[in-house]
């Protein structure tokens, strides 16, 4: 109780220093970061709850709303970036930056540590995506 007499007693203080963290943040950016356009998700958790089970088609509806053809999504605290043109994806994995996968906790527990998950239903469509990748 003794805290909150304490914060109405310097309610003056307490706001100026609440509008000078604000001010801060849209002067360093506003919270910008450089990835692709995304978005909005919730603290801690990201864009968790607002994916759909059918991911690939999530991703095309989310690039047509986003206008892009390079989305990000947070899931937890990690970023996922999808590229949803050919060119984009040979240009991305030409070099050695982005050839190594991370070990991500969520893999982990989707596959049980046995490798990367993927729904079957999917399977023929990156069966064929890994085709025309390697032919041209």
């Amino acid at each position: 109780m003794a805290l909150l007499e304490l914060i109405v007693e310097h309610s003056q203080i307490v706001l100026a220093c609440v509008l000078a963290v604000l001010v801060v943040y849209l002067i360093l950016g506003g919270g910008k970061s450089g990835l692709p356009p995304t978005i909005k998700g919730w603290p801690i958790i990201g864009n968790m709850l607002q994916v759909e089970p059918d991911m690939t088609k999530y991703v095309m509806k989310l690039s047509k709303q986003l206008g892009s053809d390079i989305i990000s999504l947070k899931v937890g605290s990690n970023v996922m970036v999808f590229l949803l043109k050919q060119d984009m994806i040979k240009e991305a994995f030409a070099g050695d930056e982005l050839t190594a996968r991370p070990d991500l906790y969520f893999k982990r527990v989707l596959t049980q540590g046995n490798g990367y998950a993927m729904p079957c239903h999917a399977m023929p469509f990156f069966a064929l995506l890994a085709r025309k990748l390697t032919n041209h």
